[in-house]
């Protein structure tokens, strides 16, 4: 992990955090810090900055945080997503959180299995896990929105508009009339990717009607979490 987090309930009258937790033991063993140093710390919604180590035991360290730098801009993106399995969802959540999408949609479709929603990866302390552990990773502390819909028609019939307005709503889907991905600066992007094997049809269809642009990454076939990377990865350098 690249910056501790911690929450504002956290910070003491005094000003002190008190860490005997998994930070805690980063701090002793990983970082291997002494008291009067400084690491990186941040609170979860909040600024970042450093913090000096106050004192550290065999069951804790305090440390004084001076809170001063706000987190990196969130990536001009909104993120939907198909169910897929859970080791590939958790991998590619981390993978959005690092990247610095801040609305993720989850959607159900046709191949998607049914067991893969009973993961406790969507549970409220699985995502958050995953979440902490992201933002942890890539020096962030401001958490995105995960919505789950197990509806694919209701979804993109009742939502997909008002998610993406305002923004280019691009599908990834290997099609005959699919366009290449280019970045456009000051522009923002609803990017949708399917799940294993890929959308049927009917819900391409479906999410044409909608206005998605059909769009392509080339000639090779990627796993759910690699086109994620590889499509933030785009938008990521486009705005260099």
């Amino acid at each position: 992990m690249n910056i501790l987090l911690f929450s504002q309930s956290e910070i003491r009258s005094d000003g002190t955090v008190h860490l005997s937790d998994f930070r805690f033991d980063h701090i002793r063993e990983v970082l291997k810090s002494s008291p009067d140093e400084s690491i990186r710390i941040g609170v979860r919604e909040g600024l970042m900055g450093t913090a000096s180590i106050l004192s550290i035991t065999e069951a804790e360290a305090i440390i004084v945080p001076t809170l001063t730098t706000p987190p990196p801009k969130p990536l001009p993106v909104k993120l939907i997503v198909a169910m897929c399995r859970p080791k590939s969802f958790r991998k590619l959540l981390h993978t959005a959180v690092v990247m610095g999408v801040k609305e993720i949609h989850v959607i159900k479709s046709w191949k998607v299995d049914k067991s893969y929603w009973t993961t406790p990866f969507l549970t409220p302390a699985g995502l958050d896990e995953i979440i902490l552990d992201g933002l942890m990773q890539t020096r962030d502390t401001v958490s995105p929105t995960v919505m789950i819909h197990k509806g694919f028609k209701p979804f993109v019939e009742d939502r997909l508009a008002s998610i993406a307005e305002g923004s280019e709503l691009r599908i990834f889907h290997p099609l005959e009339n699919a366009q290449p991905f280019v970045v456009e600066q000051n522009k923002h992007y609803t990017i949708v990717i399917g799940p294993e094997g890929g959308f049927i049809p009917y819900e391409v269809d479906l999410m044409e009607q909608a206005g998605a642009i059909p769009t392509t990454l080339g000639p090779r076939i990627q796993r759910v979490e690699q086109a994620i990377g590889s499509v933030l990865g785009f938008v990521s350098m486009g705005l260099l």
